[in-house]
């Protein structure tokens, strides 16, 4: 992160003179609970670092503000930005589409595997003690008929 303050401007457009467009992804990093979250920007062609900022509260106005400086690098190489990246955030949400109106915002596969899986884990515990009659009535598709189906033979 230091390199990335104190890089050369001039050698930072000839780093991404080949580059058409560059793609940004934004994260917090939290160590604890209580503690200040680390906010991280990434460019995603280079696979660099380009800043990051300790912020003890994320509101709107401090996020919308890292966005910005994101958006003013990106100025100053003269390169457009073609997508964001990051978490659903409303910070996040709110701060890219105010500063970067017409670029699109995809969001992370970690965070929605994670949520997506939240339910699952917790049917799972409920069921962990139960009989495998119960375990496939309350999740069909894992009895050993559909998965014999999914393979295109019949029991």
């Amino acid at each position: 992160m230091l390199a990335a303050r104190q890089e050369d401007p001039e050698a930072l457009r000839r780093q991404y003179r080949s580059v058409g467009e560059i793609m940004l992804s934004i994260d917090g990093l939290q160590p604890e609970k209580g503690h200040e979250t680390l906010y991280v920007v990434r460019e995603l062609t280079q696979e660099r670092i380009r800043f990051a900022e300790p912020l003890i509260s994320a509101t709107a106005d401090e996020v919308r503000r890292l966005i910005a400086k994101a958006k003013q690098w990106a100025e100053s190489l003269g390169k457009p930005v073609a997508l964001w990246m990051s978490d659903k955030q409303d910070a996040f949400v709110t701060g890219i589409a105010a500063e970067f109106p017409d670029v699109p915002h995809r969001y992370g596969d970690n965070h929605f595997l994670r949520d997506l899986a939240k339910p699952v884990r917790r049917n799972w515990g409920a069921r962990k003690g139960g009989s495998r009659k119960s375990n496939s009535a309350a999740c069909p598709d894992a009895s050993p008929a559909a998965s014999t189906q999914s393979r295109g033979r019949r029991s």
